[in-house]
This record gives structure tokens, sequence and C-alpha cells, in this order.
């Protein structure tokens, strides 16, 4: 990562037993980047302490000229605490804003609210 042009990812999802939502937002402003998008996905031991989890992400990645369509694989691991989680996450992308597959591994935390 270009840590000079990093500036931020958005994220809120929504879990009910095997199914989850994703909606996402990131932006590198100095490299003139921003990609938004949703991604459905089947939750594979829900309610567990290590949950593997298979999503496929629909987005937009625009650029100063375009907006250009993407769509990735993507498989997670998240290992639950009582509110929050941290997760490992690989991710197979088809980049068309310059029409190339792109493989990416992410980590985080985060943190759990709502309904019980």
């Amino acid at each position: 990562m270009n840590d000079a042009s990093y500036d931020g990812t958005l994220s809120v999802g929504y879990r009910n037993a095997g199914f989850s939502i994703l909606a996402y937002y990131e932006t590198f402003a100095a490299i003139r980047y921003e990609s938004m998008g949703i991604n459905p996905g089947f939750v594979v031991r829900p309610g567990k302490i290590l949950i593997p989890v298979a999503d496929i992400s629909l987005s937009f990645i625009r650029r100063p000229w375009k907006t250009y369509p993407s769509i990735a694989l993507n498989t997670r691991l998240e290992y639950h605490f009582d509110r929050f989680f941290i997760y490992g996450r690989a991710e197979y992308r088809w980049r068309t804003d310059y029409d190339f597959f792109q493989v990416s591994v992410y980590g985080g935390v985060s943190y759990k609210f709502g309904l019980d």
C-alpha cells in the first residue's frame, strides 16, 4: 500500500444467519481513485467463534476520466469476540479500469453493534 495516497474506507454491513450484505466506500485522493460497492455473501458457520464467509463484490471504480464496473470474489475468515471481530480477507478482482485481474489480501478489526 502506498501510505501517501491512502485516505480511508468506510463500510457497513448486516448479517442474518447464513446471509450477509456489506456496503463500502473507499478513497485514495492522492491518486484520484474511489470505489464503492455491495457484497452479498454466504456465512458458512453463523454464530460460531471462527466464521468463514464467501461473497461476491459488485462495485464501481471511479477515476477522474471515467467510472468503471468491477466484480470480485472474496473469502473472509473472522474470529469473533464479544463486541468485535478480527478478520483476514482474500480478494480476486476484475479491474475493468485497467482490464486485468488483481489478487489482494486485507485484514482488519470490526465492531459489532445492533441487535443480538
